[in-house]
């Protein structure tokens, strides 16, 4: 039985769909993880206004906006914008600590 060799494409593109697989499932994680992080205080509006923007595709780019919050005030929650008083939210931080820990559990960067 004859191997067949598959050309240098084939095995680039492989390589960018495995790529964009383990980082959209790891965007996911974040986007999960942060919404469980947000406190549900008065309303709610934070804790439900997270939202994950289109699946990533390699383009050769490196920064990309993949989730974000239309609360007015994640900033405050999160603790990257100091409250009127200069204190910083008793729920501070959000983001961090949601990046940190799907990046940690991320199958595709511990098992490759």
């Amino acid at each position: 039985m004859a191997k067949t060799l598959r050309s240098a494409n084939a095995v680039f593109k492989d390589i960018i769909s495995w790529a964009e697989r383990s980082v959209n499932t790891t965007v996911d994680g974040i986007n999960t993880v942060a919404k469980q992080l947000t406190p549900r205080v008065n309303t709610g509006v934070a804790k439900s206004s997270w939202r994950r923007s289109a699946n990533w595709k390699y383009r050769g780019r490196n920064k990309l906006d993949v989730i974000h919050n239309t609360a007015h005030y994640i900033a405050i929650l999160d603790g990257s914008v100091p409250m009127r008083n200069g204190a910083t939210s008793r729920y501070a931080p959000i983001t961090q600590p949601a990046i940190d820990k799907m990046l940690a559990q991320s199958h595709y960067l511990n098992n490759r």
